[in-house]
C-alpha cells in the first residue's frame, strides 16, 4: 500500500461480489480489478468502473503490480488456490467464509500469509456488527453473570428460493455454519471441547441425483461447562436471526443481527432469592447495524495499513474450518459427540 488508498481487486462478481464492488469504493480504497470467469457477469460488473483491469483468470490478475489487496467472493471449493496464489504475489486478501473447506489447507494458508508477510483476513462478518459487539460488551462486564447458554437460530424462509435452481448446494454446514461457529466462539471467549451435530434434509430429499442436507442442530461444548445451540434450516416458514445469551443473573437477546437497518438487543437482569426471580432492569437498545460490511473493510483496510492482525485472522478462520469438519464426522456417525 504506496498511498492512504487501496487497490483492490474483486474475484467473483457475482451477487455478492457485486455488492462488495460497491462497497470497496470507499473513501480509502478503489477497486481496480475485476476476474470472474463468467464472460457476461465480468463485462456487466466492468461497465460500472471507468478504467478498470477485467480478467476471466486469476493466475492473470495476480500480475497486476497496481493491486494491492484481493477481495474473494468465488465458491468455496476455489478458496485456497486462489488465495495462495494472491498470497505468493505478494497481495493481502479478504476472503470469503467458510476460508477453506479443509482445516489443514486453511492453516497453511495462515503460515504462508505470515512468511509473506501479508494480511489474510477471513469475512466472518459478525465480527464487526454493532449489535454484536453491544452483546460481547455486556458478556465482558458480566452484566449478567457468568453465561451458561448460547442459542443461536439462523434459518431462511422457503420463499426466497421460489424459482431458484437448488443443484448447486451440497450443505448447510458449510453455508450457515461459519456465521454461528465464529460468533459463538467469539461471545464464549473460547474454543469448543467438543460438538454434536444432527441434520437432515426436508424438501431437498426429493432431489433426483443427490440427497443434500437443508438443516442441522449443532451443540457445542466449552471449558466451564458453557453450552451452545445452533439451529440452522435454508427452508423454514420465516426467516429467524436470533441470538440469545443465558447468565446465571440475566438473559441478553438480539433479533435480527444481520439486517441492513436496525437490530434491537434486549437485556435483563435478575437474581434469585429463595427459589423466587427478582427483575432488576430490563431494557431494549435499537442498535444500527446497516453498516456492518463496511465496518469490516474499515477494519482490513486499517490493519493492511497498520500491519494489524485482523480480528477474523487466518488462525482463526481455520479453527472455523475445524470445527465445522468436526460437525461433518458428528453427522455421519448420527451425532456422536466429537472431542475437538
Amino acid at each position: 500500500m504506496t498511498t492512504n488508498i487501496l487497490n483492490v481487486a474483486v474475484v467473483g462478481c457475482g451477487k455478492f461480489g457485486s455488492k462488495w464492488i460497491d462497497i470497496l469504493k470507499g473513501p480509502n480504497s478503489r477497486v481496480v480489478a475485476l476476474c470472474d470467469s463468467n464472460a457476461f457477469i465480468l463485462k456487466s460488473a466492468g461497465a460500472t468502473i471507468p478504467n478498470v483491469s477485467l480478467y476471466e483468470d486469476y493466475h492473470d490478475l495476480v500480475t497486476n503490480t497496481s493491486v494491492d489487496a484481493v477481495y474473494i467472493a468465488t465458491p468455496p471449493q476455489t478458496h485456497y488456490e486462489i488465495t495462495k496464489a494472491c498470497l505468493l504475489s505478494g497481495k493481502h486478501v479478504l476472503v470469503e467464509k467458510p476460508m477453506t473447506k479443509d482445516s489443514r489447507l486453511a492453516y497453511e494458508l495462515f503460515t504462508l500469509a505470515q512468511k509473506q508477510d501479508c494480511i489474510l483476513m477471513v469475512g466472518h462478518t459478525y465480527f464487526y456488527n454493532r449489535a454484536i459487539e453491544t452483546i460481547l460488551r455486556s458478556l465482558d462486564s458480566m452484566e449478567i453473570g457468568t453465561p451458561r447458554f448460547i442459542s443461536f437460530s439462523m434459518t431462511n424462509p422457503v420463499d426466497i428460493w421460489s424459482g431458484k435452481t437448488l443443484d448447486s448446494y451440497e450443505h448447510i454446514v458449510w453455508d450457515l455454519g461459519p456465521h454461528v461457529i465464529s460468533t459463538i466462539c467469539g461471545l464464549a471467549r473460547s474454543k469448543p471441547v467438543a460438538i454434536a451435530a444432527t441434520a437432515g434434509a426436508s424438501i431437498m430429499h426429493h432431489t433426483p441425483d443427490k440427497r443434500i442436507l437443508d438443516m442441522i442442530q449443532l451443540v457445542l461444548e466449552f471449558p466451564g461447562g458453557l453450552k451452545a445451540t445452533c439451529d440452522l434450516k435454508w427452508f423454514d416458514y420465516a426467516m429467524n436471526r436470533k441470538i440469545t445469551v443465558f447468565g446465571d443473573n440475566g438473559v441478553i437477546a438480539c433479533e435480527n443481527p444481520s439486517g441492513r437497518q436496525d437490530a434491537v438487543v434486549q437485556k435483563r437482569i435478575f437474581r434469585l432469592e429463595r427459589f423466587r426471580l427478582i427483575d432488576e432492569s430490563n431494557t431494549s437498545e435499537r442498535i444500527y447495524v446497516g453498516d456492518t460490511l463496511e465496518r469490516e473493510r474499515d477494519h482490513f483496510i486499517s490493519c493492511v495499513k497498520d500491519k494489524l492482525s485482523p480480528i477474523t485472522d487466518g488462525a482463526q478462520g481455520a479453527e472455523v474450518v475445524r470445527i465445522l469438519e468436526a460437525a461433518i464426522v458428528s453427522q455421519d456417525a448420527g451425532g456422536k459427540r466429537i472431542d475437538l
